[in-house]
């Protein structure tokens, strides 16, 4: 029969184990189950957690709120601490690696959705660029065409090419 062993004999899932897991003065217990055991410590957030030293290496594991500290909680945390050393860990690192890689996902979701928003800027600036060229471009043209038809006007000629120059000097002004 799994029991609590810390001088108080509470019969673990009744009222008076909860009481006794809620009291100020109860800040530890330690548990003898079926397949395992471990030394509970109560943590500042009232939560409690389960400690087992075994192969030389102190495990450590969330055991919840004193709610929820029934004997299938218990049970079931006493027999991941005794789990052996290949299991347990593997069991962690498997926990902590799914955590790293949600993280990576995550960042890598924000480095994408970034970067996709920077390149949807960057494609209008180019945009625009693009069509203030083409204006530029077309004012060139027109500049060109207007003094290809000065070049056969004669050089005094009531001052006609000074006004085609001054014409294509203020389309290109504007460039």
């Amino acid at each position: 029969m799994p029991e609590v062993i810390k001088g108080d004999d509470v019969d673990i899932g009744s009222p008076n184990w909860f009481k006794f897991l809620e009291l100020p003065t109860t800040k530890s217990f330690r548990y003898e189950g079926i397949v395992g055991s471990f030394t509970a410590r109560k943590r500042n957030d009232g939560a409690w957690n389960a400690y087992r030293k075994l192969f030389g290496k102190l495990r450590q594991e969330y055991l919840g709120l004193s709610k929820a500290l029934d004997h299938e909680r218990l049970e079931a945390i006493a027999a991941k601490l005794a789990q052996s050393d290949l299991e347990y860990w593997t069991a962690k690192a498997k926990i902590k690696r799914g955590v790293i890689q949600n993280k990576s996902i995550t960042a890598s979701y924000k480095v994408t959705s970034y970067t996709d928003k920077r390149i949807t800027e960057l494609e209008t600036q180019l945009q625009e660029a693009n069509q203030r060229a083409a204006n530029q471009d077309e004012k060139i043209e027109s500049a060109i065409t207007l003094l290809k038809g000065a070049l056969p006007l004669p050089a005094n000629k009531g001052g006609a090419i000074k006004d085609v120059v001054r014409r294509v000097l203020s389309l290109l002004v504007v460039c």
